[in-house]
Parts: structure tokens; C-alpha cells; sequence
């Protein structure tokens, strides 16, 4: 059972609002005046945030008055980048996608020195010290220049000090809502300093934590009314299924079971010996973030020589694959692959969970074994690279032995497919790969994007299981 910690917590306490919400979102009118009063030196702002319209340069994070501290993005450049004043700035470029969300911490000391991180991956620079006016620490703009985006959270320090702990919410309901952010340091509510309003996601439920029974009193707390005493437990990989889990490569624990490596160049097969290899080093277009590998290139990312158990998972029996990712950036070939294992340079067999958008077709869809595919379409309404780009794919796919069956589930968009295939025999798997298709005969059609985790089962799962296994991705990645 999922539960929101904050209301459990917090019942019977008084607080300045009536629920957090996902995020809040400015149009371009709206922004917050922190009431900080600084130079911008001594100041390092971290904010999770999504812009949601194009543009050149939006200031997430700024001052009242020119030069001093900006945090900003530039999608017509591809840029995030961090200003002090001209000739002093730093920038990471990428290729921002709209509606992604990115962590970003951004930071001028007194020495002075400044840093910027977009989703942990780091750029410095040592600059010169200047005498600079005081002004307010605003979010969602400097000076004229606004962020057309949402903030889902802001923390502020000052010398090292945190002095603002920003988290949305609003305060009201229906039509009359407002959207403000509430400060965890100071407990005020910060309201919209510009014109128009505020949007406000979506109301807030913090999927961490999930609550296990236990008999004894001793062992736990009685939580509201539930009328059974639960201890709280964090979620992690080992809450999945457990049973016939062959192979698993997992976005947060990618170094071993609770271990998170940001400088791993291996993809630790955290239940097996099937270890992945980068084959290109880090960069700032191939890195990890807290949750998932995210790769923006047409490269080769990861394979694994299959141990004997898990070739054969592939070839005597039932099994099943499931997997999360977020395509980020249309491919060059027009489809790209999640998972292979097909003979070595063959380009017809084994290929899964393959996105293809033939638009020539007419046609979105996501395919399975390539030789006898197993097809999800798409709703009509999809048609373009635009609509699939930043979507959650989270699906499952089952082979049936005694049948001859495959069976491919994609939750939340277009049900369950069934069509026949053959096994594979032992011998033509010689090749694994994750995040790419045809490893030996080109390393093509890469995932570009974030690769969470991807799961392998020596036999079919239940309904109930699936079901379970969803709800734990969506706890441990906070997916929508």
C-alpha cells in the first residue's frame, strides 16, 4: 500500500495550505521574490524543473537586477547555463526536451567559483571577483526574463546555509485554488510576486514508502485508522518479483543491490553474472543520473556475454521481459531497440520492446521478436516523433513455450496483444545487447533517452505479479 507520508504525519497539525502539488507552472507573467537579499556570490540554488514552451533564454532562478546570479535555459540553443556577469558564465549544452523534468544544482561561491549540474553531470569554472549590487533572489526570473516552465521543487542556500526549502502547493480548491510555494525553513507561504496565476499540477501523494504488517506492536506504528499496526519500509529493487528473476540491470541500484555508482562504466546485473559494458566512456551526452542511464547519441551503450542460464532462459521454456524507459530524441534510423538477443549480425530475430514510428505507414507502434512480431499500434491520435518523445513506456512481455504464444502488455496506453512465434534455438543467441539493436553488425538504432530498468524472468508471470511490479516502478522512479 502506497501512502501519502505528509498526511500521515501531519494529521491533526495545522498547516498554511491545503495540499502539495506536483509542481507549479509559470506562463511567462508569474514568478516568486524569495525576499534574499545578495550579489548572487555565496549562492547555490538546486531546482527539479521541466520547461514546457520553446524559446531562447528563461531564467529559472535569478535576481532582481542585471549580472549577480542566473540560472537559465536556452532551448532555441540547447544550452543550460549559469551567469554571473559578461565573460564570467558557464554552460552544459543539451538538447532539452520540453516537459522533461531535469535536477539541476547551480552554484557561485565567495572565492569565487561556480558550478552547475544537470542531472549529475558536473562543469566548474574559476572566475574573478567584482563588486556587485545587492538584489532580490527570484524564481522563475531575472530581471525581464522569465521561465516558461514548472519548478516541482527549489532549495536555496546562502553561504552554505539553506535558508529556503521550497516545495509547491495549494491553498484552496476547485476554481478558487491558488498555487504558492511553501518554505520548510522559514514555514511561509510565497505567493506570485507577477501578474496572472499560477498552473498547479496535480495534487501531490508520496509514493517512497510502502507499509508491511507485522503481529507484533512492538514491531511497527498504528498509522490513522487502518486498524493494524505496519512498520514503514523504503522500496527498493528487492521489492519486485523475485521468483525466476534471472537478470536484472536497474537505473538506481546500478552498482550492486543499494548501490548507486554515478562513475560506474559497467551496468551491474544485480541478481546474476550478466555485468553490461559501456562501450563509449561518460560524457555529458551518456550518463547516469540518481535513477536511470541516459544516452543522446547514435552509439553503442551497453552488452553483456549471456551466462548459460540466461541464454537458456530464451530457449527452453517460458519466459518474461519488462522494462521502463523515455525516448528523448527521435533516432536517425526511424525505431530504436531496448533489448536484443538474436544470432551474432543477424538484423531479423530477437529484437524487443522495439519503438518504431513508420510514419510512411502510417502507422506508431512497439514491436517484440522480430521475426514473428507481436505489435502494440498506437492510438490514432499518435502519429509523430513529437508525441512519443518524452512518453513513459513501461512494458511487459511474456513468451508461452506450451503454446507458442507472445503476449505484450503496455500499461496505460493500448492493452494486451497475442500472436504466435517459434523458440529460438540455443544456438542462434550468441548476441545480447541493452539499449541497441544489432550489436555485431553495427550497433544501430539506439535508445536515446533514459533507460531505468529493464527485468528478466525464466517464466511467465501472473496478472497479479505484473501488477505488482508496476506499482513498484512507479514508487521507486516517481513515473506518472
Amino acid at each position: 500500500m502506497l501512502i501519502n507520508l505528509r498526511n500521515a504525519l501531519m494529521a491533526g497539525k495545522r498547516l498554511p495550505y491545503d495540499t502539495e502539488v506536483e509542481y507549479l507552472e509559470s506562463t511567462g507573467t508569474q514568478y516568486i521574490d524569495t525576499g534574499i537579499v545578495s550579489s548572487g556570490f555565496g549562492i547555490r540554488a538546486d531546482v527539479v524543473c521541466a520547461q514546457t514552451q520553446s524559446g531562447g533564454e528563461m531564467a529559472i532562478v535569478g535576481r532582481s537586477r542585471g549580472d549577480g546570479f542566473e540560472l537559465y535555459s536556452n532551448y532555441a540553443a540547447g544550452k543550460f547555463g549559469l551567469w554571473n556577469r559578461s565573460g564570467n558564465y558557464i554552460e552544459l549544452t543539451r538538447q532539452l526536451v520540453l516537459s522533461r523534468v531535469y535536477s539541476i544544482s547551480a552554484e557561485i561561491t565567495t572565492t569565487p567559483t561556480m558550478t552547475l549540474s544537470i542531472d549529475g553531470n558536473v562543469t566548474t569554472k574559476s572566475i574573478t571577483s567584482a563588486t556587485i549590487a545587492d538584489g532580490n533572489i527570484l524564481v522563475f526570473k531575472h530581471t525581464s526574463y522569465y521561465f516558461k516552465g514548472c519548478i516541482y521543487s527549489c532549495k536555496i542556500y546562502v553561504n552554505g546555509t539553506l535558508v529556503r526549502d521550497y516545495i509547491p502547493v495549494r491553498v484552496g480548491s476547485g476554481a478558487s485554488a491558488v498555487g504558492y510555494l511553501y518554505d520548510r525553513v522559514s514555514k511561509r507561504l510565497f505567493g506570485n510576486a507577477g501578474s496572472g496565476a499560477f498552473v498547479l499540477g496535480p495534487d501531490k501523494a508520496v509514493p517512497i514508502l510502502s507499509l508491511h504488517r507485522y503481529a507484533s506492536p512492538s514491531n511497527g506504528v498504528a498509522i490513522g485508522k487502518m486498524g493494524c499496526t505496519d512498520l514503514f519500509h523504503r522500496i527498493t529493487a528487492k521489492d519486485y518479483v523475485q521468483s525466476g528473476l534471472v537478470a536484472m540491470w536497474d537505473g538506481i541500484e546500478n552498482a550492486g543491490w543499494g548501490v548507486h555508482d554515478a562513475s560506474a562504466t559497467t551496468w551491474k546485473d544485480i541478481v546474476g553474472e550478466n555485468d553490461a559494458t559501456l562501450q563509449s566512456a561518460l560524457s555529458e551526452s551518456r550518463y547516469w543520473g540518481n535513477n536511470y542511464f541516459y544516452n543522446a547519441l547514435e552509439s553503442a551503450m551497453f552488452i553483456g556475454t549471456p551466462t548459460s542460464a540466461l541464454k537458456n532462459t530464451f530457449t527452453t521454456g517460458d519466459f518474461t521481459i519488462q522494462g521502463i524507459f523515455i525516448p528523448e530524441i527521435q533516432p536517425t534510423s526511424g525505431n530504436f531497440c531496448v533489448f536484443q538477443c538474436s544470432p551474432s549480425g543477424t538484423t531479423t530475430d530477437g529484437c524487443i520492446f522495439s519503438v518504431t514510428n513508420s510514419l510512411s505507414c502510417g502507422s506508431a507502434n512497439m514491436m517484440t521478436w522480430a521475426s514473428t512480431r507481436a505489435v502494440i499500434n498506437f492510438p490514432s491520435n499518435i502519429r509523430s516523433w513529437d508525441q512519443i518523445l518524452g512518453t513513459v513506456f513501461n512494458p511487459t512481455f511474456i513468451f508461452d513455450s506450451v503454446n507458442g504464444t507472445q503476449e505484450m502488455k503496455l500499461w496505460e496506453m493500448s492493452g494486451t496483444i497475442t500472436t504466435t512465434a517459434a523458440i529460438p534455438t540455443a544456438s542462434d543467441l550468441t548476441s545480447f545487447a541493452i539499449g541497441c539493436y544489432n550489436w555485431s553488425a553495427g550497433r544501430n538504432r539506439n535508445v536515446r533517452g533514459k533507460l531505468y530498468n529493464l527485468r528478466i524472468y525464466s517464466r511467465k508471470l501472473t496478472a497479479d505479479e505484473i501488477a505488482r511490479n508496476y506499482r513498484v516502478d512507479k514508487a521507486r522512479f516517481n513515473l506518472p
